[in-house]
């Protein structure tokens, strides 16, 4: 089911609760479950998307649950702290793996995106991309002790 793309006119209430129960009911539901084992200190960090963050055509549903991931990570953060647990989130941009090909994604937007991402920038978020520029770093980060 190709429910991460898809036009607001050609959506369904399938696809849409898929794609909540995966990508917010799970997240949220795993780590409700894992209370009782987690230790303390310990630290949950939860993958969002740039999607969260920024609008791009078809990707409403998604960015939608992607946003709500991101939100639940705050909203945990302050209720888990009491037990020692740190919940974060690292919101990664697009990455060039085999789910583009399952997807469909052309090539010429592989490209644009590539190309996008690969700009140079003057921000803070970009800085910190030079210095750890995949997402599994950053992750590797999140979850230490420092």
């Amino acid at each position: 089911m190709r429910s991460t793309t898809s036009r607001l006119q050609t959506s369904t209430l399938v696809r849409f609760g898929r794609s909540f129960d995966i990508n917010v009911k799970g997240p949220y539901f795993l780590i409700r479950a894992l209370l009782p084992v987690f230790a303390s200190p310990a630290s949950v960090v939860l993958n969002t998307s740039i999607n969260a963050h920024v609008g791009a055509a078809r990707s409403s549903v998604y960015a939608a649950t992607k946003a709500a991931l991101l939100n639940l990570s705050k909203t945990l953060s302050g209720e888990l702290l009491v037990r020692g647990i740190r919940v974060n989130a690292i919101s990664p941009g697009p990455v060039d793996t085999p789910l583009y090909d399952k997807l469909g994604i052309p090539d010429a937007y592989r490209k644009q995106v590539n190309q996008k991402s690969s700009r140079p920038s003057r921000s803070a978020a970009s800085a910190r991309r030079k210095k750890s520029p995949r997402p599994c770093c950053t992750r590797n980060f999140l979850d230490s002790k420092d």
